[in-house]
């Protein structure tokens, strides 16, 4: 009896090793991709720019709602191109051997690196003006999620053929997790008509590259 019993306990266990390790198999499979979570957040700012009791509740300023408005007016339902922008190697071995942080941890700079990164369309945007500037900073959207598509910080910016661009900045934390926050750009003389036209925007701060669905 005991030796029936232990059989059919060994069996259930390997039943339900095989049941887990097809629902891990199927959550990888299934795991969202980097382009459509930036879709999603995409189309919460779209939401924000479009929506006056939202500018009421976050600006009292009639001149950032006008600009916020502006960005409502585009079209956001399918982008044109999407390019990915990454960190430049050369850029990141000159950065973390100056003597501004040569000083610091391995930890310390990376950190430092992966924010200088995350602010550069702040910094576009802050070209424009400190209006604009503010307009895009009222219709920020974040989010948190887990992918492993990436180890450390990548900007997608969805480019649309009646819209303004919208960069969606996605860094890397522990366990895979990856905190993501899009916001519009809204420097006109920003270029989008190719990678390399970016590219040689940032001057070598970073490497850009189409990137398909």
């Amino acid at each position: 009896m005991k030796k029936i019993i232990t059989i059919i306990f060994a069996t259930l266990a390997a039943i339900m090793i095989l049941y887990f390790a097809g629902c891990s198999d199927n959550e990888n499979n299934s795991e969202k991709s980097l382009y459509d979570h930036g879709l999603e957040l995409v189309a919460l700012v779209e939401e924000m720019a479009k929506s006056e009791e939202y500018m009421a509740i976050y600006t009292g300023s009639p001149r950032i709602s006008e600009i916020a408005s502006e960005f409502g007016k585009g079209d956001y339902s399918s982008p044109k191109t999407v390019y990915g922008l990454a960190p430049a190697a050369e850029f990141l071995t000159l950065y973390k051997s100056s003597d501004e942080i040569s000083g610091l941890s391995e930890d310390l700079k990376d950190m430092i690196s992966n924010k200088t990164i995350a602010a550069l369309i702040t910094q576009v945007n802050a070209m424009g003006g400190a209006e604009n500037l503010a307009a895009t900073t009222v219709c920020t959207a974040g989010k948190t999620f887990v992918n492993s598509e990436i180890n450390d910080t990548a900007i997608y910016i969805y480019v649309y053929e009646n819209g303004f661009p919208v960069a969606v900045t996605f860094t890397a934390g522990e366990d895979s997790t990856v905190s993501a926050s899009a916001m519009f750009i809204s420097y006109d003389e920003f270029p989008t008509d190719s990678a390399q036209q970016i590219a040689d925007f940032f001057d070598g701060t970073v490497t850009a590259a189409e990137i398909s669905k």
